[in-house]
């Protein structure tokens, strides 16, 4: 395992270390610290003598394979951070991290000790881990950050990068250049098929009605080009100068939660595409414009909504939701 100290951490004078920065090795394998600091070299002979010096909050179910490090824990005061489960009982720890994704309430730090606090971090919808939607387990934490806006850190916005990206020409089509492409007005894109939300079978009944491109595995009916078919397409900006070009996006999240909204809404608005939307029913509190979304829920069915689309492609000035 290794260390890293960003270089901006300063070790207090009481550890010895006081001019000490710029860490950019531990080797835990032979439990030996070493640091330069100009033409200064430290030496800590031991881990533990670094644990005693700041208190340990340890990840219980990390995020990704995180590492060990020293971190501002609260705008002042230095925290060890680590995923090493053989500190669990160490007099040091005050906090137990967990990543929402992987909780188990069969594997948890007991016996949970009167001044240990317990964190949630969970990004991702119920769908992801249903337990997490159980009173008796929510409030097994301390502090929480999920998508929901009553959490200690909410995560609500986390998709949309920077208001700027709702203002942005960068990928803007005009809607004069959109009609002369011969593409349908709606694109689809999916790949992770019949979500709670059942968002497939809806998609399939509005394609009854009027024509949708489905780039995705789910309701698969057009290919993108070769150059982008890759794990990490969704992040290609040659993919977005494709959505760019339609008029409307279908844009349904994988469960409906208040408050989950992902880069389903954000990623089109930014392209310049309206957004047909089905996810969190607080959506309203949310937009950046009452015109600048078309909510699924507003209609009785695929075929209302699909006459309504139908309408707005027959107008001739139609810029204001266009």
């Amino acid at each position: 395992m290794r260390l890293l100290l960003p270089d901006e951490e300063h070790v207090p004078s009481s550890s010895g270390l006081e001019s000490a920065y710029g860490v950019e090795d531990i080797d835990y394998g032979q439990m030996l610290v070493k640091g330069i600091s100009g033409k200064r070299e430290f030496h800590i002979s031991n881990i533990s003598e670094l644990i005693t010096r700041y208190p340990l909050i340890l990840w219980w179910n990390p995020l990704t394979g995180k590492q060990t490090k020293v971190k501002s824990c609260d705008g002042k005061t230095k925290c060890v951070f680590m995923a090493n489960r053989e500190y669990q009982h160490h007099p040091q720890i005050k906090v137990f991290l967990f990543y929402g994704t992987d909780f188990n309430k069969d594997d948890l730090p007991l016996p949970r000790a009167a001044s240990h606090q317990w964190a949630l971090f969970h990004e991702e919808s119920p769908k992801n881990n249903y337990i997490l939607t159980q009173e008796e387990v929510i409030t097994l934490f301390n502090h929480t950050a999920t998508f929901r806006r009553t959490s200690d850190y909410p995560l609500t916005t986390q998709y949309l990068r920077k208001l700027e990206d709702l203002t942005s020409n960068e990928f803007l089509v005009p809607l004069s250049q959109k009609k002369q492409m011969g593409l349908a007005p709606l694109v689809y894109i999916h790949s992770d098929c019949n979500p709670p939300s059942d968002r497939d079978t809806f998609v399939a009944e509005l394609m009854k009605y009027i024509p949708v491109d489905s780039y995705g595995r789910c309701l698969h009916n057009k290919d993108l080009p070769h150059r982008i078919r890759k794990q990490d397409f969704m992040d290609d900006k040659e993919l977005y100068k494709i959505l760019a070009k339609y008029r409307f996006t279908i844009s349904i999240e994988n469960a409906i939660c208040d408050d989950y909204i992902t880069e389903k809404l954000w990623r089109p608005l930014s392209l310049g595409s309206v957004p047909v939307y089905r996810g969190s029913p607080s959506i309203r509190d949310w937009l950046p414009a009452n015109n600048s979304v078309i909510l699924i829920d507003d209609f009785k069915s695929a075929k209302e909504l699909a006459e309504y689309l139908q309408y707005l492609l027959r107008m001739k000035e139609n810029t204001e939701i266009l």
